[in-house]
């Protein structure tokens, strides 16, 4: 058993980085498939990598083909919208194109400009809905008791004592502030909502 384990060791060792320079010139970079090819594991594949590239910059990066022109990225670009719709947002078309397109290089910001001049109207609404999930205090009730907001203050419970409170969404006024013994719905609905 020893034995056996020995030379599995050496046969996943000999693989060195000039056996992945063929497989990398021809846009296979994942470290997965180089080593399924190779029989060897990922993180020897990736180490390899990473001891190969210069130091500071990140691994691969003197293989990667050219970018893509301006009119072929907002192409590819259009291309992807189409495919995927307009939902999607710049890290996500980043990520298809990296998958459709291999070995090009494609920045965030490049995409994001593209997106920009071909789907204005998209990226507004994308933008918008987003700065509406983020800025939570962008909040409006239309009118009073549009909404309550119930709270309950649970810093003394080891005394029994539990605080509730309620305010109107609209105006912001307190519209109860009570004390309880417990929790149970029941207590809450007859002494803070009624």
């Amino acid at each position: 058993m020893p034995l056996l384990l020995f030379h599995l060791l050496t046969a996943v060792n000999a693989v060195k980085y000039d056996d992945l320079r063929p497989l990398i010139a021809v846009g296979i970079t994942s470290s997965v498939l180089l080593a399924q090819h190779f029989g060897c594991s990922k993180r020897w594949i990736n180490q390899l990598k990473r001891e190969a590239s210069p130091a500071g910059a990140p691994a691969l990066a003197h293989l990667l083909l050219p970018r893509p022109g301006d009119a072929q990225l907002f192409q590819w670009v259009q291309d992807e919208v189409h495919r995927l719709g307009h939902a999607y947002g710049t890290k996500m078309i980043v990520g298809a194109l990296m998958a459709s397109h291999p070995g090009y290089h494609f920045g965030r910001e490049r995409v994001d400009a593209a997106l920009a001049l071909l789907f204005p109207a998209a990226r507004a609404a994308r933008s918008y809905v987003s700065q509406r999930r983020i800025l939570r205090g962008d909040y409006h009730a239309p009118y009073f008791m549009h909404s309550c907001h119930l709270d309950l203050a649970c810093k003394l419970q080891e005394y029994s004592v539990y605080v509730a409170a309620m305010i109107d969404g609209d105006s912001r006024m307190c519209l109860s502030l009570v004390a309880l013994d417990n929790k149970l719905p029941v207590n809450l609905y007859q002494h803070v909502l009624l």
